[in-house]
This record gives structure tokens, C-alpha cells and sequence, in this order.
């Protein structure tokens, strides 16, 4: 009977040290499929991007930039700040990088009609040399066409956002690793799960374990984007302009966030599986 005992206390010992291997690789293969869809919905996630632009004034921004880089280009020639009047409008801005952007996540070029910009801006610097009786020279007609070209040139170039095209590739490149990853740890956490389930015979026990590795999942996959999200070391990058400074910091920030949000799924999931071993346990000392 002692060795009965001695042997029943062995095997009790060895499952919970087999259940406790299994269930911390569980622990890490759910964190890393956490980590995977939270940097899948975070970062390479097309809407937030077109959100965080609607949320940041973006467009407002590109608008001011144009008209500050605009005027010091025009007040050394002579024209005063009032010749960008209504020659570039927010609806412009918001088609422009809209359609920029856009045309990006769909892997084709998007060319910006700067011809009615030019065409204000031309119309505003006549105006202005009519209303304060300026004559100009053919010389100077032709630096005002240079004038508006180097202005259609800078808007353009302030529209576009040069990093879409490595995002793209890299959400490309990212998903097709996603799609084969994020099935292949599901299916081991699923084979994990039913090994764990197999060494008991009372199944609240085993599930004891599966809550341990939701449990760890779920702290660690906010301990380590909330201290980022407290640090907030991102915002010390130095970028320009300061509209693009802002966006990107909205976008890691708001990226990180999903991290957070992953985590608390897996701890909600937790207070379940806690109840249900309560209630599975209940049951067993109640038969």
C-alpha cells in the first residue's frame, strides 16, 4: 500500500511537471499569436492609417505646409502671402492624398493634377500685379510660370507619403507569412490543449492549466506595449514636417494600443475558463 502510494504520488508529480511544460509553450505560442494579428490589425492595418489621417487634421497640415514653404518662396520675388488665396483649397488636399494613398495599398501610381492649382496661382499673382499697376516683363511673366510650377512641384511632393510604398511591401510580404503562422499556431495550441486534457481524468484540473497559459498570455502581451505606451520613446524621433510628426506618432501609439486590447481579450477569456473550472469542480464534489 506505501508503494501504492509513493507510486500514485510519482504520477501525480510527473503529470503536473508534463501540464507545466506544456502549458508555458502554450503560454508562449498564444502570446506570439497575439503578437502576429495584434501586429497585422495594429500596424498594417490600411483603415486605421486613412483614419488616423481624418483624426490628426492631416490634410490641415499639408495645407499649412504648402503655404508657409509657399510663401517664402514668393516673398523674396516680391509677392506678398495674399497670391495663395483660395489656389489651394482642403478639398484638394484631402482628394489628392486620399487618392495617393489609396492608389498605393493597390500597388499603382497616382498622378496629382496640379493644373487648376497652377491656374489660381496664376490668376492670383495677376490680380495682384493689376490691382497695384505692375506691368510685368516677358521675364518676369516667365518667372511667375516658374513660380507656380516650383509651388505645384512642393505640393506634390508635400501629398505624397513616401513610406506607403515600403508599407505595402512589407504588409505583402508580412501577410503571406500571417496566413500560414497564424493557423499553425492555432492548430499546435489546440494539440497542446488536448494533451493537457488527456493526463486528467477530472478535466477542471487540466483546464487549470489552460487558464495559467491565457492567464501569462494576456499579461504578456500588455506588460511589455503598455511600458512603450508609458515610455512613449517613439515621440523623441525627430521628423518633418511636424503634420507628418504627429501622424506617425497617432499611428504607433494607436498601433500599440491593439497589443493592449489583444491582452485584455485573452484575460476576459480567463475569468471564463476560471468559472468554468469552479463549476466543473463544484460538480465533481457534488457526484
Amino acid at each position: 500500500m506505501k508503494k501504492d502510494r509513493k507510486r500514485n504520488k510519482g504520477t501525480r508529480t510527473a503529470r503536473f511537471i508534463i501540464s507545466a511544460i506544456i502549458g508555458f509553450i502554450l503560454t508562449i505560442v498564444l502570446t506570439a499569436m497575439t503578437y502576429m494579428l495584434g501586429l497585422y490589425l495594429g500596424f498594417f492595418n490600411e483603415g486605421l492609417i486613412l483614419d488616423h489621417l481624418n483624426r490628426n487634421n492631416y490634410y490641415n497640415g499639408v495645407l499649412a505646409y504648402t503655404y508657409d514653404s509657399g510663401e517664402s518662396i514668393a516673398l523674396p520675388i516680391g509677392l506678398p502671402a495674399e497670391v495663395f488665396e483660395d489656389a489651394i483649397t482642403l478639398d484638394m488636399v484631402y482628394q489628392d492624398v486620399r487618392g495617393y494613398m489609396e492608389a498605393s495599398f493597390n500597388g499603382i501610381s497616382y498622378e496629382v493634377d496640379t493644373t487648376q492649382l497652377q491656374e489660381n496661382l496664376a490668376a492670383n499673382v495677376e490680380a495682384y500685379t493689376t490691382g497695384t499697376g505692375v506691368v510685368l516683363t516677358d521675364e518676369q511673366k516667365n518667372n511667375v510660370t516658374e513660380f507656380t510650377k516650383q509651388i505645384a512641384a512642393d505640393y506634390t511632393e508635400n501629398v505624397k507619403m513616401p513610406f506607403l510604398s515600403y508599407f505595402v511591401k512589407a504588409k505583402n510580404f508580412y501577410t503571406k507569412i500571417l496566413v500560414i503562422a497564424l493557423p499553425v499556431c492555432l492548430l499546435v495550441s489546440l494539440a497542446l490543449g488536448a494533451v493537457i486534457f488527456r493526463l486528467y481524468r477530472f478535466k477542471h484540473r487540466a483546464l487549470r492549466f489552460i487558464t495559467y497559459s491565457t492567464i501569462a498570455a494576456g499579461f504578456m502581451s500588455i506588460i511589455l506595449p503598455a511600458a512603450v505606451l508609458f515610455t512613449r520613446f517613439y515621440e523623441r524621433l525627430t521628423i518633418t514636417p511636424e503634420y507628418f510628426y504627429q501622424f506617425v506618432s497617432t499611428y504607433v501609439s494607436k498601433g500599440i494600443q491593439a497589443f493592449l486590447y489583444l491582452g485584455a481579450v485573452w484575460l476576459v477569456i480567463s475569468a471564463g475558463t476560471i468559472i468554468a473550472t469552479n463549476l466543473m469542480r463544484k460538480s465533481v464534489l457534488n457526484s
